[in-house]
């Protein structure tokens, strides 16, 4: 028999105590993992992530709101405005394209954080940020589909910079919310305390 950890272990052999310790090690990893961290901090990343591919979109407001003046039937002009340069919406293009991974960082490290400062398991962080990046990366979260209702609540403003700035702060107090707010602590230590 073998106490680890306070755990009561039973080995046939003292030879087998190895595999009994990694057994319990293995055992104690899975049972520090928070489910509930892991869907409210994956959550709270994708907003934070949208949020910040949503405000994006204001690096040039001044060719959002060419854009949508033009409109696409009427894209000639667009292309023919002096001021809409290749090189400009060049830039344009590569800020709306890292705006995701920037915000995945960031989010991971908002999460890693708070993990340490609530003394959560940090692995926790880790999954989630594996767990984004994965499904993010393979669109199984469907982002084409959903900013359609995400980026709804600006169709209140005539102005497309008025309309990002709005979606992408709705968005981000959102995912504010799931990372900091009482509740989703409390909800997220209910699930620690029946694991013990």
């Amino acid at each position: 028999m073998i106490i680890d950890g306070g755990f009561l272990l039973s080995c046939g052999s003292v030879n087998t105590s190895v595999g009994c310790n990694v057994k319990m090690t293995l055992r104690k990893f899975i049972s520090r993992l928070n489910w509930r961290q892991v869907i409210i901090h994956f959550l709270a990343s994708c907003f934070f992530i949208y949020s910040f591919y949503t405000l994006s979109f204001l690096y040039d407001s001044k060719l959002i709101n060419d854009f949508g003046k033009y409109k696409i039937q009427n894209g000639l002009a667009f292309w023919g405005d002096k001021t809409n340069n290749a090189v400009s919406i060049a830039y344009f293009v590569l800020v709306i394209n890292i705006s995701g991974f920037i915000g995945m960082i960031i989010s991971f490290l908002i999460s890693l954080i708070t993990s340490i400062k609530q003394h959560w398991f940090w692995f926790n962080s880790i999954l989630v940020l594996t767990l984004t990046y994965l499904l993010l990366s393979i669109d199984l979260l469907h982002w084409n589909f959903l900013k359609n209702l995400f980026w709804y609540p600006g169709q209140m403003f005539d102005n497309l910079t008025f309309k990002f700035l709005f979606n992408g702060l709705v968005l981000l107090t959102i995912s504010f919310l799931l990372f900091f707010s009482k509740q989703m602590r409390n909800f997220i230590c209910n699930n620690e305390s029946n694991v013990g």
